[in-house]
């Protein structure tokens, strides 16, 4: 488990760095209909590669049993990794708000971004 994790980690963040650098090739998807869209690249992705992460790390807590202080540091730094990367994941898959700050700058300026639909109150107009 703890390498499966580690590697699908590792695979994931280099996924999500790549789609976060301003190149033609990581812009490729902005035009087409696929599964890549804004909210999958920049908030799915990282988020589902920190749940990984913590996972790894709470899997290698447990195979330290033998060494309760490195056990107990693996599992606190890992329980808030997968936590924080849960909610994040969980957003990106089935949620319609999120923070603008994980938009990359050249997605915020890109002419093909339509914004995230808002939320609220409508007023009534008389």
């Amino acid at each position: 488990m703890f390498f499966l994790a580690l590697a699908l980690a590792i695979v994931t963040a280099s996924g999500a760095l790549y789609l976060r650098r301003d190149t033609p090739s990581s812009r490729a998807w902005e035009k087409q209909n696929g599964i890549i869209d804004e909210r999958f690249a920049f908030v799915f992705l990282p988020s589902f590669s920190l749940t990984l992460f913590g996972l790894a790390l709470m899997s290698a807590s447990g195979l330290s049993h033998d060494h309760p202080l490195v056990s107990g540091l693996l599992l606190s730094l890992g329980l808030p990794f997968t936590l924080i990367g849960s909610v994040g994941a969980i957003t990106g898959l089935f949620g319609t708000r999120y923070p603008e700050w994980l938009i990359p700058r050249w997605r915020r300026e890109s002419p093909y971004r339509t914004p995230p639909k808002r939320r609220g109150r409508r007023r009534k107009t008389n």
